[in-house]
């Protein structure tokens, strides 16, 4: 996040350079040179932008799946004790049984 900031930061920084300069020439040609300049770092801007959101969207989506995954481990793991422990109440009937010679 903290990269982010210091990025939008430059960006504004540079920004204002070009609209300065811009409001600072006076013939055609330097205005169309800066003009292009501004456009480009435009498109950067939108470019990293949506890279942000998709990235955004995309921790959203891993966060939810991680959660899902959780709870479906959770029960998965619920579901093993309880069978755990039918298998040790039914092995606990079937010893009380056996023979005294058997042992």
């Amino acid at each position: 996040m903290q990269q982010f900031l210091i990025f939008e930061a430059a960006f504004n920084f540079i920004g204002q350079i070009l609209i300065k300069e811009y409001e600072q020439r006076l013939l055609d040609e330097q205005k169309s040179n800066i003009q292009d300049k501004i456009k480009c770092i435009n498109q950067m801007y939108m470019y990293t932008h949506m890279l942000k959101i998709d990235h955004n969207l995309l921790q959203e989506k891993y966060q939810k799946l991680d959660l899902q995954y959780k709870k479906e481990i959770q029960a998965l793991k619920n579901k093993l004790n309880e069978a755990n422990d039918t298998i040790r109440f039914a092995d606990l009937g079937s010893k009380r049984f056996t023979k005294k010679d058997d042992r």
